[in-house]
């Protein structure tokens, strides 16, 4: 399957390149401006509508299509923000950029050639960081960003399963950490510090007495960064162990679907889910997990098992309006786990039994596609759909992940 992830790094324009990207920005802020007079928000006719008229702008040719592109992906989302009822004020470039998938090459110096005119190139050396991930084996770079302060390349690459698969892991979250249940055991890896760094930083800039509004403006910036540096170190790190932890065991990572209630994601109502940025390390799970060639899924709440069974023992545990605290209790062997953790345990066994016998072959196939009419003669599986189900007399097969996960003691505390 293809895998695509960006790699960036700290970067300063010369004078030559902040010239090209302020020709850039302008050329973007033209091509909405002109999307939004002729109610324009596809790229085929938003090219004949501008092309001709960004020719004044003196940039290689390529860069004026990249600017096409990128407003007529401004001017989409625009039009879908609208169509949902979602006040919207029309987009406007403010900051210089530069966006480009033609034209640039990957020297053998280890430096990103981009032009900058007729056979007037810029040189960019790229850092040790950069460079590792870059020159990888069957890594593709497929475009750069620039911005006033980071270079950023999307990078692609095919990337064969870690199949077979011999376990699933279920990831939730709680109001301390999140929760990781599943064939290598439960581990709880404690985000409160996240938490910590993001409300001492609240306190820091709502205790500013400034009346300049500049200088104001400049210390929150300041403060905000540090947070974002210092939550982003905390999250990658969580979210890399996650997924070592995965390939060892050769398990497929199984998340509950955000629900919607009015148009809202459910899951970031909660005030803990989002101190901690639970969006996040699922975000970071995915692309990782599918760098790394592991299968990650999102289950939806029909497909998520509703069991009370005690994962130590199999004796039905007290109903949610019976229990104490925020634990479940066994009556028969007096084991204890908590709402989190058994959650964990019922996303890696209800995702296991739906999804375990269809994953290997959909795989092979290169990946679950939407069957149409003409296909369903030649058997087409489609995920979710086709998957093997077990019977209700198999509860010892059903039950398995969360025995075995139970088993190995728990639950453990992350390094964090």
């Amino acid at each position: 399957m293809l895998a695509r992830k960006c790699v960036g790094q700290a970067y300063k324009p010369s004078s030559r390149i902040f010239a090209l990207m302020v020709n850039f920005k302008s050329m973007v802020n033209d091509c909405i401006q002109a999307g939004i007079l002729n109610d324009c928000s596809t790229l085929r006719r938003l090219s004949k509508l501008t092309y001709s008229g960004l020719k004044k702008y003196p940039v290689p040719s390529y860069y004026r299509l990249c600017a096409i592109s990128k407003a007529a992906g401004i001017l989409a989302s625009r039009k879908k923000s609208m169509r949902r009822g979602v006040p919207t004020k029309n987009p406007y470039m403010t900051a210089p950029n530069l966006v480009s998938c033609y034209g640039f090459i990957i020297t053998e110096g280890g430096k990103l050639r981009i032009p900058i005119d007729n056979r007037v190139y810029e040189e960019i050396e790229l850092n040790r960081h950069t460079l590792d991930e870059v020159l990888s084996d069957g890594v593709k770079v497929n475009s750069f960003s620039l911005t006033n302060g980071t270079l950023s390349l999307c990078i692609t690459k095919n990337v064969d399963d870690a199949a077979p698969f011999s376990g699933a892991v279920g990831i939730e979250g709680n109001s301390t950490g999140l929760a990781v249940a599943g064939s290598g055991g439960i581990v709880q890896y404690d985000m409160r510090a996240v938490v910590k760094i993001k409300k001492t930083t609240n306190e820091i800039i709502s205790s500013f007495r400034r009346n300049d509004d500049r200088i104001k403006r400049k210390i929150v910036e300041k403060y905000s960064r540090r947070r974002l540096n210092r939550t982003a170190n905390l999250i990658h790190s969580v979210t890399r162990d996650v997924i070592e932890s995965a390939l060892q065991t050769g398990s497929v990572i199984f998340f509950a679907e955000t629900q919607r209630s009015g148009g809202k994601p459910v899951a970031y109502v909660n005030k803990w889910t989002n101190a901690w940025q639970f969006g996040e390390v699922k975000r970071q799970i995915e692309y990782k997990a599918r760098w790394k060639g592991i299968v990650a899924l999102r289950l939806r709440k029909t497909q998520i098992s509703d069991s009370v069974a005690c994962p130590a023992c199999g004796e039905r545990l007290p109903r949610k309006r019976d229990r104490v605290g925020g634990a479940l209790s066994c009556t028969r062997c007096s084991s204890k786990i908590e709402n989190a953790f058994y959650r964990a345990l019922q996303l890696a066994e209800s995702g296991w039994v739906r999804f375990a016998q269809s994953l290997p072959q959909l795989v092979a196939e290169g990946g679950a596609v939407e069957a149409m009419n003409e296909d369903r003669a030649a058997n087409a599986k489609v995920l979710r759909v086709d998957a093997l189900k077990f019977a209700r007399s198999d509860y010892a097969g059903r039950t398995e992940i969360m025995h075995r996960a139970y088993a190995l003691g728990g639950p453990a505390s992350g390094n964090h």
